[in-house]
């Protein structure tokens, strides 16, 4: 009788254990389920990142603009905003230089980190006003505004505003 009582309990105990086991399986392959999700949603994020654009599918125009004027640099990152007028880049280079482009692969500004616009990118008007009234400052930003002027940022901070033609306008002391 001792014999028949034990065998429902190893019967018992063999089902509890293949049961746990089973579970564990179930859980294993969950939490390979959960990778896989991990690996596709990473995938996802790399095409994702593949979608921004690079030196290699920058349009030529930036690309020749960045080596002509910053050859030093390299780009660090690029951004593209589809607009009314069409599609315009946000490039950051390793030095964290900012220069965006219209949808004319035109600049319309540069915010230079670490130090001066390059004078190339400054009309001579507006270098030489501020060459000779802000003795040794840099300009570390100029911006093309919609109406063809210009607005500059001193290394002081000082913000100068100037027309089309490069007559100066006004100052913003912030």
């Amino acid at each position: 009788m001792k014999k028949f009582f034990l065998l429902p309990v190893v019967a018992l105990l063999a089902i509890v254990m293949i049961s746990c086991t089973g579970n564990n399986n179930a859980s294993t392959s969950q939490q390979q389920s959960g990778a896989s999700a991990t690996v596709d949603s990473t995938v996802s994020q790399a095409q994702d990142a593949k979608a921004q654009p690079g030196e290699s599918n920058l349009p030529e125009e930036i690309t020749s603009f960045i080596k002509e004027h910053f050859p030093n640099a390299t780009i660090a990152n690029a951004k593209t905003e589809k607009e009314a007028n069409g599609m315009e880049y946000d490039v950051t280079l390793n030095d964290s230089t900012e220069v965006d482009f219209d949808a004319n692969k035109q600049w319309n500004k540069v915010e230079c980190k670490t130090g001066a616009v390059p004078e190339k990118l400054v009309p001579q008007a507006i270098a030489t006003y501020a060459k000779e009234n802000y003795k040794g400052q840099a300009i570390t930003e100029i911006d093309k505004d919609d109406k063809g002027g210009y607005e500059i940022k001193l290394a002081n901070g000082m913000e100068l505003k100037f027309d089309k033609d490069g007559k100066f306008l006004s100052v913003d002391k912030k």
